[in-house]
């Protein structure tokens, strides 16, 4: 099988769900901004040293597929309480890891170290995706859940940096379940 189709050659692609949109589209630039986003959740899943955070983050890339499909298909019900569970799970998790880490105090700079800035990447990309949902226009409920998730996701990976840069140790059995 080629990896070519040469059905966007002319500028249009598809959308989950099968339809044919222009590659302008502000959902295909979400998809694309989701794309990036679980691409750089890759690199820092291989830069941490942790097997819990990294099982964390590899179930958040496979979230985001679900977050994917709001934007192009009509999802069930199912879609948008799955998302929902997801954003439950990740504002428990944040308070728990709100807990591990010293209070915030100011501006934080990236660069302690590669994991903890590869961290802020991630959350400066879901902030990014997050404002093209914001543009995306008609609203449904899954993708209102989409957009709770990705703003609790950021919030979520600001706090993943923040124990990166301080050697917060994560082997806790109750700490940071997503």
């Amino acid at each position: 099988m080629k990896i070519y189709t040469r059905r966007g050659d002319g500028g249009e692609s598809t959308l989950p769900g099968g339809e044919r949109t222009g590659k302008d589209d502000i959902r295909m630039e979400c998809l694309g901004c989701l794309d990036e986003l679980s691409a750089h959740l890759g690199v820092l899943i291989a830069d941490v040293e942790d097997a819990r955070l990294r099982d964390m983050l590899h179930t958040i890339q496979l979230t985001l597929f679900s977050v994917g499909c709001t934007l192009g298909v009509d999802v069930a019900d199912a879609t948008s309480l799955k998302i929902t569970n997801e954003v439950l799970a990740l504002e428990h998790s944040i308070d728990e890891l709100s807990a591990m880490v010293p209070p915030f105090s100011g501006f934080v700079l990236a660069g302690a170290n590669r994991a903890s800035a590869q961290a802020h990447v991630c959350r400066t990309v879901c902030r990014r995706t997050e404002r093209r949902f914001v543009a995306v226009g008609q609203r449904t409920a899954a993708l209102e859940a989409s957009m709770k998730y990705l703003n609790r996701l950021s919030d979520y990976l600001f706090l993943i940096a923040r124990m990166l840069e301080e050697g917060v140790d994560m082997r806790n059995d109750n700490i940071g379940r997503v």
